[in-house]
């Protein structure tokens, strides 16, 4: 087994700056929403618009949390509290994102969440790729529509 750890730092997410465009569309689809709730007497849909659309406003002007990673003998650390044994990796992917950051997608024994994406530089890319090929299947992995969504809207 290779010895050597490999870790690095990378942002949860890319942060893109947002123009006041994109927050009066963001506000007009919510008034449209939350009108045609009204109309119809639906008042729980209007209350959860009005939150979603307070949630999408203040998650749009957030910095991203940046996280610590970790490839070790025994497995993937994400920060101070995820570990993802090898044994509970069922394979790998990766993804090209930016021009800077790759996704590293490992598929892992979870009901709940078989996807785990993670950020890594591309300038690390094929060290971290050839760490994880010497116990790991490298596997392809279709993004999901989400993802493709989230990127659309720019989230």
């Amino acid at each position: 087994m290779d010895k050597e750890n490999i870790a690095w730092t990378a942002p949860e997410y890319d942060y893109e700056h947002r123009e006041p465009a994109w927050y009066l569309v963001s506000i007009l689809v919510a008034a449209v929403l939350l009108i045609l709730a009204l109309w119809q007497k639906n008042f729980l849909f209007a209350a959860f618009v009005l939150l979603a659309e307070m949630a999408i406003i203040l998650g749009a002007k957030q910095l991203p949390p940046v996280w610590d990673f970790e490839i070790s003998g025994g497995g993937v650390k994400i920060g101070e509290k995820k570990f993802f044994g090898y044994a509970d990796i069922e394979g790998f992917d990766i993804h090209p994102d930016t021009e800077d950051y790759h996704h590293l997608v490992l598929r892992v024994r979870s009901r709940f969440s078989p996807d785990v994406k993670i950020r890594m530089p591309v300038s690390e890319s094929e060290k971290i790729e050839t760490r994880l090929a010497k116990t790991l299947q490298r596997q392809s992995y279709e993004p999901h529509v989400i993802d493709a969504v989230a990127k659309l809207l720019k989230f």
